[in-house]
């Protein structure tokens, strides 16, 4: 119903914000990850999801496109509502996301604010057919030991690259067979951007 909105941040609170769109205020719902980028004064574009329920219709908004349609796909899931979902979303970026959904990483979902493991796991079995192309990713760990590949993954995440573009990276390049981790770090900086 509303895509977007544009305009200028006029408060920031713990989990929203209220957008002045031409004298009007907006209260949108916004993850963790997202408030921090914002400030009171800040012109910006959010897109937005309307949750409509019989006692309530709450803006739910994002700074990405994407984190958008990740929250509309955790939506879908029986047990998270709108609330669970931006949980999650404020304690996992989209594209590690995608790559706990596609390896079947409940854990770490469930270690999300509100979120069981029960529901994780529901998540998961529900969503991961809709992440296909994040398994031939995940697929890459088979091919080298994981102790090698977690300390060269670790080692790139402290440069600011995330565990997700370090999957994508290593699958890219196609990792040999007992791989050391000098190599497989050499892999993931040589192959970030294919």
């Amino acid at each position: 119903m509303i895509s977007f909105i544009k305009g200028t941040v006029s408060y920031t609170g713990d989990s929203f914000i209220i957008l002045d769109c031409h004298d009007i205020g907006f209260h949108v719902f916004m993850p963790s990850t997202a408030l921090y980028k914002l400030s009171e004064g800040m012109n910006v574009a959010i897109y937005t999801h309307l949750a409509v329920r019989e006692d309530d219709m709450s803006l739910y908004g994002f700074l990405d496109y994407e984190d958008l349609n990740m929250f509309k796909k955790l939506i879908t899931v029986s047990g998270v509502g709108p609330k669970g979902a931006l949980g999650i979303m404020s304690s996992i970026s989209t594209d590690d996301l995608k790559t706990a959904i596609a390896s079947g990483d409940a854990k770490l979902i469930a270690g999300s604010k509100g979120i069981g493991l029960k529901t994780a796991q529901k998540l998961v079995v529900d969503l991961k057919s809709k992440f296909k192309n994040e398994v031939s990713v995940i697929s890459v760990a088979k091919q080298a030991s994981d102790d090698n590949i977690n300390t060269a993954v670790m080692f790139a995440e402290s440069t600011g690259i995330s565990r997700s573009q370090c999957m994508k990276a290593l699958s890219a390049a196609g990792v040999p067979d007992g791989a050391d981790v000098d190599t497989l770090i050499d892999l993931i900086f040589r192959n970030l951007n294919v």
